[in-house]
């Protein structure tokens, strides 16, 4: 925990100080709130708890790096992920804008037997400001959740409210998931929001099994 918070902090102070140089600008954000389910990839783990996340990209011309942590404090148990990717656009100026990325994910779990577990994931998206449909590779490893997901995802916007459905299917494990996030922004930089999430897959133990769970998760973003 302590080494992941260092590196989460050392990664803002680097991105944070790009800020001068004209050819990187640095997005920083942080964000808190509670969820009844913890899911990634059609995996559920920690639920019913408090989160804190902090995240930095330093955006450019060429490719983006970004990290991120998040924890999430339940009681005894307890989970903090820490995230380090890539992203590149194409034709950003154009309709249709192709975009790939890649990153590694470090899961540490207080959960009393349950293994941490680093996973993977990489994909190709066609954003757009309609329908942007997706494809990815993902490899949770500790769990052996490998496998290949599609999905759609879209954002709808009137005023300040801005509402933005998703759904996804994984094979490999065979999962699925739709959800739809309702956020309004109070300022620029701070965004208040409410997500819902239905999932299922076909996993056999206890721990990751999720049967069309109804997860939600409110929250708050500011960011800068």
């Amino acid at each position: 925990m302590r080494k992941l918070i260092a590196i989460t902090l050392l990664g803002l102070c680097v991105a944070t100080s790009a800020q001068d140089k004209k050819a990187v600008e640095s997005e920083v954000s942080f964000e808190a709130g509670y969820t009844t389910l913890n899911q990634a990839n059609g995996l559920g783990y920690l639920g019913n708890s408090a989160f804190f996340s902090a995240s930095i990209a330093a955006k450019n011309e060429w490719v983006t790096p970004t990290v991120s942590a998040t924890y999430l404090p339940q009681g005894s148990e307890s989970q903090a992920n820490f995230t380090a990717g890539l992203s590149k656009s194409f034709l950003e100026e154009k309709a249709l804008s192709p975009s790939v990325t890649a990153s590694y994910t470090r899961r540490e779990l207080s959960l009393g037997g349950v293994s941490d577990t680093d996973e993977i994931n990489a994909g190709v998206s066609l954003d757009n400001k309609y329908l942007t449909p997706y494809v990815g590779y993902f490899n949770t490893m500790a769990f052996d959740n490998e496998g290949v997901k599609v999905g759609v995802s879209t954002t709808v916007t009137y005023k300040k409210l801005s509402l933005s459905p998703a759904a996804e299917y994984g094979l490999g494990e065979n999962f699925w998931n739709a959800s739809a996030t309702l956020s309004y922004a109070l300022t620029s930089n701070l965004t208040p929001y409410v997500k819902a999430v239905v999932s299922d897959n076909n996993l056999a133990n206890s721990f990751n099994t999720l049967d069309q769970e109804v997860a939600a998760t409110v929250g708050i973003k500011f960011t800068f």
